[in-house]
């Protein structure tokens, strides 16, 4: 017996037997405390054995759960939640790296906001009243997201077996307002929609940011050399913690237990509503309707019952020029039609294609014109392009695309999305609600009917006869402009590595005040970093320079991170855009 046999008691056994019947008291005495030891042994290792293993299953249960939260005026889309399994793939494997084959185990899940997407990122008294103080632009965004999150799904603060990675998603919100944060004493990190387009692009920074702002969630700050990930390290193709850092984590209390026993396994991903089956019903009209994809998201929460109107303007493309010396090589701007969504390309070969989504794809929408049906569409729960046959000779403003089917059953909710309306090569887009509805007046998109309602098409509401000329260029020549019109986007422009004049048409009743131009592309990979140059815009026969003091800039590197204000610059480095005043 190698536990208390042989080893403590050999003086026993010395001459065979085990001498249990020896009358010898001294001996009777150390058999006896033999057997005690050996039973209390017994007890001891008894113990540990029950114990344990509830010791180690303790470990295990620590979770770290991914979480991408879809704020109710926004289709879930496959797309993007598989951006988020991709980072936190990438993320357990980087992790793996760092910890010699230890990393958190891990869930991924969706859940549906309570709020629209522009509450997420503009709400402040939630942060005013538990905090007792104004908070930062910059931390409104994780702020109410994070709280929503707690009360859904459990409070980290309150239980220790689970961490956060949380994800809000709106692509349109700008660069500053969803920068990403760690905070290791609430136990989870955010962030933003740029995080999440980055995993759909299978970009190192989606799962670097994680490893940042996720160490901080750890407990580490801003330690280490310029290239290490709790630095700067994050914007490149690869970074690793120094040891310092990966000490600090394993051995710190409160984050250790999310590695220890654990190898990054990915324990489930909730998936999304299986599509439903897809059919058109066609009405005096011989048209067939064929969305182009099936993925369903989920539902909203949204419940309305007012008839709404949105009136659609046309966004015709303008004719890009270059006014740079004979040597500059002229620029194009990228189409904001593509050739995908012309109507020749429709199986029905219509002379109209709406381009639309349902939120559960259990929506219709008709179409008619002067009041007379002519076809109902079945959408998809993919934004899906529907070619639409019109009589010769119809005008524009005589065209209705309404949403018929509105119903609302617990957290079931029928909403309508319309991206665009393209008719006779003209695209329309949405820009503003009309009616003085309840239902859709409050609403911040204007693509979206939330209750049964009509979006009208009159060419004559805004007029894109103004312009806007904006002078720059890109680092890589792959960079992208968008012109954003009272928060729409009108044209986007594909720039050159060479100094150039883009002209774009926008709506004559815009002001300077209306517009942004928006860095929309921003990437880091290696030595390959896309920036852009924009050294003025003109309107109206004003010239607006960037590097003026009136001129509201985000985006822009100083002092090691991506700055926004008055910063009396040209260059933005980060997905930010240009205001001017």
């Amino acid at each position: 017996m190698n536990i208390g046999g042989r080893r403590l008691g050999s003086a026993n056994f010395e001459h065979g037997d085990f001498g249990y019947a020896e009358t010898d008291h001294r001996r009777g005495r150390n058999i006896a405390a033999w057997r005690t030891g050996i039973l209390a042994l017994t007890i001891v290792l008894g113990i540990l054995a029950v114990w344990y293993p509830a010791a180690s299953s303790a470990e295990s249960e620590k979770v770290l759960r991914f979480v991408y939260l879809v704020p109710k005026n926004m289709p879930l889309s496959q797309e993007r939640y598989e951006g988020v399994q991709w980072n936190a793939a990438q993320y357990a494997e980087w992790n793996r790296g760092q910890f010699g084959g230890a990393a958190p185990d891990y869930t991924v899940e969706w859940i549906r906001g309570d709020q629209d997407s522009d509450w997420y990122f503009t709400y402040r008294d939630g942060f005013r009243q538990e905090l007792g103080f104004e908070p930062a632009d910059t931390w409104i965004g994780f702020y109410n997201s994070s709280r929503e999150v707690f009360r859904k799904l459990g409070d980290p603060r309150e239980d220790n077996t689970i961490h956060y990675i949380i994800y809000t998603d709106e692509p349109s919100q700008p660069w500053s307002t969803a920068q990403g944060t760690g905070i290791y004493s609430e136990g989870y990190a955010w962030h933003g929609p740029n995080d999440v387009e980055s995993g759909m692009n299978k970009e190192p920074i989606g799962y670097l940011g994680i490893a940042h702002e996720g160490g901080h969630m750890w407990g580490l700050d801003h330690t280490g050399p310029e290239e290490d990930c709790m630095k700067l390290g994050f914007y490149s193709e690869h970074c690793d913690y120094i040891q310092a850092n990966r000490d600090q984590v394993w051995n710190d209390p409160k984050s250790a237990p999310f590695f220890r026993n654990s190898t990054g396994r990915l324990l489930s991903v909730q998936p999304l509503p299986s599509p439903p089956t897809t059919s058109t019903t066609t009405v005096a009209s011989t048209t067939t309707v064929a969305p182009t994809t099936t993925a369903k998201p989920p539902t909203s929460a949204v419940q309305s019952t007012t008839t709404a109107v949105v009136t659609l303007v046309p966004t015709t493309k303008p004719t890009t020029t270059t006014t740079a010396s004979s040597s500059t090589t002229a620029p194009t701007t990228s189409s904001s039609v593509p050739a995908t969504t012309s109507a020749t390309s429709r199986k029905s070969g219509g002379s109209i294609v709406v381009t639309a989504v349902g939120t559960t794809g259990d929506e219709r929408i008709e179409v008619r014109v002067d009041g007379v049906l002519v076809t109902s569409i079945d959408l998809s729960s993919d934004m899906s392009d529907y070619g639409v046959d019109l009589p010769a000779g119809t005008p524009t403003s005589s065209v209705l695309v309404s949403f018929v089917n509105d119903a609302v059953h617990g957290d079931y909710d029928r909403n309508v999305v319309v991206e665009r309306v393209l008719h006779d090569g003209i695209e329309y887009r949405p820009v503003g609600h009309v009616g003085g509805s309840s239902c859709s007046a409050v609403r911040s998109d204007n693509r979206v009917l939330y209750c049964n309602g009509s979006l009208q098409f009159d060419e004559a509401t805004v007029t894109m006869d103004s312009e806007l000329m904006v002078r720059a260029r890109g680092y890589t020549g792959d960079e992208r402009l968008d012109v954003v019109v009272a928060g729409r986007v009108v044209d986007s422009i594909g720039l050159s590595t060479v100094v150039a004049d883009y002209r774009v048409a926008v709506p004559s009743s815009a002001s300077i005040k209306d517009i942004n131009v928006v860095f929309a592309n921003d990437a880091v990979r290696g030595d390959y970093d896309r920036n852009v140059y924009v050294d003025h815009v003109i309107h109206d026969g004003v010239t607006y320079e960037s590097e003026a003091s009136s001129t509201y800039a985000e985006g822009s590197f100083q002092s090691g991170s991506c700055a926004a204000g008055n910063l009396l610059t040209e260059t933005l480095h980060c997905r930010g855009f240009f205001r001017y005043r």
